[in-house]
């Protein structure tokens, strides 16, 4: 249910922007995370094995996944 599978997102693809901002370091995808409120609609455009694709979905209330249990401002691991 989050953004990234209504949007068709795969492991592998590199997220290039979030509606008209483009996305450089993952700093740049939170923020354009928090200008978005639950339920907007959002425009991802990202590149998958050399081609450009888009898709659009609403953003979701779930919190981001981090890998290996990294919580961003979370106690040193």
């Amino acid at each position: 249910g989050s953004l990234a599978a209504q949007v068709g997102l795969q492991p592998g693809d590199t997220v290039v922007a979030i509606g008209d901002a483009g996305v450089y370091t993952l700093r740049d995808l939170r923020m354009a995370n928090l200008m978005k409120a639950p339920g907007d609609p959002i425009e991802v455009t990202w590149v998958r094995a050399g081609k450009l694709m888009k898709g659009t979905g609403r953003m979701t209330t779930a919190p981001i996944k981090w890998r290996n249990g990294y919580v961003p401002g979370g106690p040193a691991q």
